[in-house]
């Protein structure tokens, strides 16, 4: 079995994006594999910021959210156009639950390790 991996910089943008797939396609070619993929380059960073701010009870968060669900968004627009409803809809539903965890570190301005490792896991 082959384990392919990639890393945040192999995600950056949509056109990286397909390379990835591309090299998916032609590596795997019908035997068994395990395709590993981190967060789009730097999203990581911007979860945890996100949270930080959050905490902080800085609205600043909100727009830093947003920042990371467009980013989610045009690349699905991107990548699969009109056939990327589903996957939007999956992917709204993963960011609104990003967006409830978030508010409620705003609520209690507090921001537990398991806490900022459910926001980075949104990654």
């Amino acid at each position: 079995m082959r384990v392919l991996k990639f890393g945040g910089s192999s995600l950056a943008t949509p056109d990286r994006i397909r390379d990835v797939g591309r090299i998916v396609l032609n590596t795997v070619n019908g035997t068994s594999a395990v395709i590993v993929v981190s967060a789009f380059q730097g999203v990581t960073n911007q979860l945890l910021d996100c949270a930080r701010l959050a905490e902080r009870r800085d609205l600043e968060y909100e727009q830093a959210y947003e920042r990371i669900a467009e980013r989610h968004r045009s690349a699905i627009d991107s990548l699969l156009g009109r056939q990327g409803r589903p996957t939007r809809a999956l992917v709204d539903g993963q960011l609104g639950e990003l967006r409830d965890a978030l508010h409620g570190i705003r609520l209690l301005g507090h921001c537990a390790p398991a806490a900022l490792d459910v926001a980075a896991s949104f990654g």
